[in-house]
């Protein structure tokens, strides 16, 4: 019993770590000094607390009034304004609304379709071998009431894809995006290709 008191002993003793010299203790004066400013802040928070607890307090010191009473703002407003001054405001307010309403569109010039119909038909004959369609559509008119030259485009177009269901002429492109050729059927001329 006494040799396992003994084992029990030396083996704590390698366990627990062997107690360090204090070497980097502060110095006493400056711990004094910094529990003295600590003690100094309690003092002061215990005082402030006290003088809250001191003011009248809602339902203990002071009671509010069973139905409050609601602010109430008188505001006047004063119009200085003759007669000249109302109408031409009243004026200004109405032209607007009427600016707003009146909504006009500008007039587009178009080439009519059947007149680019009538000159293609009439351009068949000449049309043996394959042109371009914009070659066929170049407009005639100018002048400032002459349709815009993607009008004369447009119109020909249409009547060149009536005149191809009609089998009187053959249209062809080469690629999506590409040129547009066209010519007159080889029956129709009586040429066979």
């Amino acid at each position: 019993l006494v040799m396992a008191a003994w084992l029990a002993l030396i083996k704590s003793r390698l366990l627990i770590p062997k107690p360090q010299l204090p070497q980097d203790e502060p110095d006493p004066l400056q711990l004094q000094e910094a529990l003295r400013q600590k003690l100094m802040n309690l003092a002061t928070a215990r005082a402030a607390a006290k003088k809250l607890e001191e003011l009248p307090q809602l339902g203990r010191d002071v009671f509010l009034n069973g139905q409050p009473q609601p602010t109430v703002l008188t505001k006047q407003t004063v119009w200085k304004a003759d007669l000249y001054e109302l109408l031409n405001a009243y004026c200004a307010e109405r032209s607007k609304t009427i600016r707003k309403r009146a909504y006009r569109t500008a007039v587009r010039r178009a080439y009519p379709l059947e007149t680019a119909r009538k000159k293609l038909e009439q351009a068949l004959a000449k049309l043996e071998e394959w042109s371009s369609l914009q070659n066929v559509a170049r407009g005639a008119d100018s002048g400032p009431d002459a349709p815009p030259p993607e009008s004369y485009l447009a119109s020909t177009f249409g009547a060149a894809l009536e005149l191809a269901r009609e089998h009187k002429l053959e249209l062809r492109q080469a690629e999506a995006f590409a040129p547009l050729f066209v010519r007159a059927k080889p029956s129709q001329n009586g040429s066979a290709e």
